[in-house]
């Protein structure tokens, strides 16, 4: 670190200067970068708000992928309730690409923000659902399946 009276290079761990002197304190130690009007205090303000900013825009990402995986049918199927038939063809088949789009939303800001809990919870929210739809399906053709040998 440099000195930021003289400019020297000190060890991290000094507290004086070793050209001259001068007492390191945390306010007056510069970076190894050499720019001597940025402070340790300064770096560590910026990265907090560097997390800030990217704890927000995970969490945003997170709502978008949830509107879009849970949501998405529904909104579309209200918006087309009052379109001409070929015009809902074509939104409804959207309804199936949302979710997809939705979880690929989600895998980004996971491997962009992996630290961020509220993404987490996202993706374990849209395991459990496409688990429980698989649980679902397997049941009914399970059922199905009974039902026709019986009657067979």
């Amino acid at each position: 670190m440099k000195c930021s009276k003289c400019g020297a290079d000190n060890d991290i761990n000094n507290i004086y200067c070793i050209k001259c002197g001068n007492e390191l304190k945390k306010e007056n130690i510069s970076t190894i970068s050499g720019t001597n009007n940025t402070t340790i205090d300064d770096n560590l303000k910026k990265d907090d708000n560097l997390k800030k900013d990217d704890n927000k825009t995970a969490n945003i990402l997170g709502i978008i992928s949830l509107i879009l995986f849970f949501l998405s049918s529904t909104i579309l199927s209200s918006l087309s309730s009052n379109l001409p038939e070929q015009s809902k063809s074509t939104i409804s088949s959207l309804g199936g690409l949302c979710p997809m789009i939705g979880i690929v939303i989600m895998i980004i800001g996971r491997i962009k923000y992996p630290e961020n809990k509220f993404l987490k919870g996202v993706m374990w929210s849209m395991i459990i659902a496409i688990a429980l739809v698989v649980l679902l399906i397997m049941l009914f053709v399970g059922m199905c399946y009974g039902l026709i040998n019986y009657e067979g």
